[in-house]
């Protein structure tokens, strides 16, 4: 299924090696065709939360997902809020007690806006964006951040996908010079790409962010 991902078909393209004759061909194009574009409309970015955990990288590096206005820290979101000319974020505060690492610094670290009272489970609590929140959060937790399916890492817009047991690190060549080299570097003129065993990954997240 990969293998149709690197040429930019979808993995249901893997049904028609089952079919007699018509087979052939899919498997000839299989084996023989290079892939063209390095970033294509069926990859997908790893599930950095997942592989955080997994590598032990957490809590020490975590994990903002931006969505429009609103953004997820760690998997608790926080909501986008305008009063009164003044910008916030809102929490439910359940959420956030399940997450003890990003409760405890809100708590600490963060301008908390008081709220009315309402029932527990839509309880919701306040911080104040004096116009740098999202920042703040990411350079105190030394956060890794998603925007646009890029993961910004030192500075560099990275794509990160799986690729057999492997993994493909992917950038624009502006970013060249920010990244450090771990094997042989695939250019296609816009994008630059390298293949990273999972040791070199979780070196390269633990070391670069």
């Amino acid at each position: 299924m990969l293998r149709f991902h690197d040429l930019n078909h979808s993995g249901w393209y893997c049904l028609f090696e089952r079919i007699p004759i018509l087979n052939l061909y899919f498997l000839y194009v299989k084996f023989t065709k290079t892939r063209i574009l390095l970033i294509n409309e069926f990859d997908e970015n790893i599930d950095f939360l997942k592989f955080l955990k997994k590598n032990r990288l957490y809590p020490e590096k975590s994990f903002i997902a931006l969505n429009g206005m609103d953004f997820f820290v760690n998997g608790v979101k926080f909501e986008y809020r305008k009063y009164n000319n003044q910008i916030q974020y809102e929490v439910s505060k359940m959420n956030l007690e399940e997450n003890k690492l990003v409760e405890d610094y809100c708590k600490n670290n963060l301008k908390q806006v008081e709220n009315a009272p309402s029932y527990a489970e839509n309880y919701k609590i306040s911080f104040l964006d004096e116009g740098n929140l999202l920042e703040k959060i990411r350079d105190d937790l030394h956060a890794i951040v998603a925007k646009d399916g890029f993961a910004i890492i030192n500075g560099a817009e990275i794509f990160i996908r799986k690729n057999y047991g492997l993994y493909d690190i992917v950038y624009e060549k502006k970013f060249a010079p920010k990244i450090k080299v771990f094997s042989d570097v695939e250019d296609d003129g816009s994008y630059c790409c390298q293949t990273l065993s999972r040791e070199e990954l979780v070196y390269f997240i633990k070391n670069f962010v």
